[in-house]
């Protein structure tokens, strides 16, 4: 088994959907990736707080594979498409061919691209280029 350094965070959880809850996040260190959260009720996380063993949770782990990996990242300034619902697709047929051949020029050797970012107006360089963030994980 091998050490691994992480955070800890108790957060309070607040919805109209389903019962307020107690969520305790693990996020791992080198990932930077939730490795697990418990949720609770108020009523057992209380009954934890107060010393009782054995309390019911639920609980949701992180199976992607990358918990203990390196988490690396990069910017690249590339060719902006008209629109970012057409390059989802990685649609070349509405005139984003040039966007599109850079993304895959880029996600080589494990790297993926935060698309979010062609999208978002603060990652826009001038009026044809936008600047992405790319992400692996070694």
């Amino acid at each position: 088994m091998e050490d691994l350094k992480g955070k800890i965070t108790i957060s309070k959880v607040t919805s109209n959907i389903e019962p307020d809850f107690i969520s305790i996040t693990i996020v791992e260190a080198k990932s930077r990736c939730k490795a697990i959260e418990a949720k609770l009720s108020f009523e057992n996380f209380t009954k934890a707080l107060t010393g009782q063993g054995h309390i019911d949770c639920d609980l949701v782990f992180n199976d992607s594979g990358v918990i203990g990996k390196t988490r690396e990242i990069k910017h690249e300034i590339i060719p902006r498409p008209e629109s970012y619902k057409d390059l989802v697709d990685d649609n070349i047929n509405k005139g984003n061919y040039q966007c599109v051949l850079a993304l895959q020029a880029l996600q080589i050797d494990g790297w993926e691209v935060r698309r979010s970012d062609i999208d978002n107006f603060y990652n826009w360089v001038g009026s044809d280029k936008v600047k992405v963030l790319f992400i692996r994980y070694i």
